[in-house]
């Protein structure tokens, strides 16, 4: 009888999570950062970009559609960084993803596909943790931003209505 003798996995830890969530939120904050220097410089010029054109509707907005407007874009702003959370979840767990994809849905929901290396429940209960590590059990939390994941065998990933390749 042959044995094999399994290395250890090395553990992740909540250094290296903050280093990747850190990462994360820096580049989207590169990202709002050039968004805005573009438009200023072609502001200048008169021209206006889809940034600049959103803050005129908002500067014109009557007091009630503003507050609308502004709790819409709070939820849209919570479900960004709650998505951005769940990429960072996924770069940390990058030795057992295959791929992960956002998958359009009719709801508009955060909904991902992800294909696993090895699809167990161990790898599985791995994905999971995002529910606990970034406390997303909360009620409110849950039923106003739902996520959802979905573990999909590679051959199917094609058949899948997905929005964004996620680059791990």
């Amino acid at each position: 009888m042959e044995t094999t003798i399994e290395k250890p996995r090395e553990e992740i830890t909540l250094d290296d999570k903050i280093r990747v969530m850190l990462s994360v939120f820096k580049d989207l904050l590169e990202s709002f950062r050039d968004e805005a220097e573009k438009s200023i410089a072609l502001l200048d010029v008169s021209v206006k970009t889809p940034l600049s054109e959103h803050i005129e509707k908002s500067l014109k907005r009557t007091p009630l559609e503003g507050m609308t407007n502004l709790s819409c874009e709070i939820d849209d702003q919570i479900k960004h960084i709650i998505e951005m959370a769940v990429i960072a979840s996924f770069k940390i767990n990058k030795g057992i993803i295959k791929g992960a994809y956002k998958t359009k849905t009719d709801f508009n929901d955060l909904h991902f596909c992800i294909v696993l290396n090895d699809d167990n429940i161990e790898n599985r209960d791995k994905i999971f943790e995002f529910y606990e590590t970034y406390e997303l059990n909360e009620r409110y939390i849950l039923e106003k931003f739902p996520v959802y994941f979905q573990f999909v065998p590679d051959n199917l990933i094609s058949k899948i209505s997905t929005h964004d390749s996620i680059s791990l």
